[in-house]
């Protein structure tokens, strides 16, 4: 697989708004990017706001990457987690 330059990418991203087609799109992009380093079968990890847990999201997040250099890890909406739970996620 060729090395792709992601020295751009930040660690964390905050994709919000009310049009899902434009949040899937820039998912999509971003995923479509990881996956020219990554097997993203075995990095990518994606949960539901309204049934993870901060810890479990947190635990994915900290997982190594498997036979690559990143990790994707997307909660879909995080507004309907527990207030605490996004205080976890924000520090």
């Amino acid at each position: 697989m060729a090395s792709a330059d992601l020295s751009d990418l930040k660690p964390v991203y905050l994709i919000y708004g009310s049009q899902e087609l434009l949040l899937e799109r820039a998912v999509r992009r971003l995923r479509d990017r990881l996956a020219e380093v990554a097997d993203l079968d075995f990095n990518m990890e994606t949960f539901d706001g309204s049934a993870a847990s901060a810890e479990q999201v947190i635990n994915a997040a900290n997982t190594m990457p498997f036979m690559s250099e990143k990790r994707l890890v997307v909660v879909r909406e995080v507004d309907k987690m527990a207030s605490d739970d996004l205080a976890a996620l924000a520090e």
